[in-house]
């Protein structure tokens, strides 16, 4: 069945969204990567007590029946896909509010 062209465009446009998004991850873990190259000693131990816990947590979930270990799992899965799309959602929105400033500075 041939689609029509409304539906063709639809189909564009969720490509071009799933290129912005691809193009938003892209640049947020290139520039976490770098950033974290360059952390502060504060925050790099941040990132050294997390790593510690999840080796803790990680133990103690091994003790758990699968059943509960799955739940868990899935929640803590679930909690950072969260986060993560709403990292995406930020970063975007941080892009549209400057656009947005420099026009009404009239540099754009």
């Amino acid at each position: 069945m041939k689609k029509t062209h409304n539906e063709m465009r639809g189909d564009c446009t969720m490509d071009k969204e799933q290129i912005f998004k691809t193009a938003i991850r892209e640049l947020t873990e290139n520039a976490l990567e770098i950033r974290r190259e360059n952390l502060p000693e504060a925050e790099s131990e941040l990132y050294s007590q997390i790593e510690k816990l999840s080796k803790k947590v990680q133990g103690i979930l091994n003790e758990l029946s699968e059943e509960q270990r799955n739940a868990i799992e899935n929640y803590i899965d679930q909690k950072e896909y969260a986060a993560d799309n709403e990292c995406l959602f930020l970063y975007s929105q941080g892009a549209k509010d400057v656009i947005a400033l420099l026009k009404e500075l009239e540099v754009l």
